[in-house]
């Protein structure tokens, strides 16, 4: 799952439909652009607390297992991230699929 998700999450990256940080990601689910957030599996829980609230159940929000230091390296952003955020349908759905979750109900 790793191998497939990083590649993802690159990819995503590259297309420039990757968002990084908890402010862009906030910024990005108030627009509207947000279609997944990823949450690092060692973020803390104030964090993750404040994002949901954010979302406000209008963004499925992800927890794929990662650390900051994975997702970082594996979007390419050379340091820890997270929280990133994809504004793309298609790499929303690929993630999901990457991380084994059935549906978009699975990633809340």
């Amino acid at each position: 799952m790793n191998d497939r998700l990083n590649g993802i999450l690159g990819m995503a990256r590259r297309a420039g439909r990757l968002i990084a940080g908890f402010d862009a990601t906030v910024d990005a689910v108030k627009a509207g652009r947000a279609q997944l957030v990823l949450l690092a599996a060692d973020l803390s829980p104030k964090t993750e607390k404040e994002l949901r609230f954010a979302a406000e159940d209008a963004v499925p929000l992800l927890s794929v297992g990662l650390t900051k230091e994975e997702i970082g390296h594996a979007a390419g952003f050379g340091k820890p991230v997270g929280v990133v955020t994809t504004e793309d349908k298609g790499f929303a759905a690929a993630i999901i699929k990457a991380a084994d979750c059935r549906n978009k109900e699975d990633a809340v």
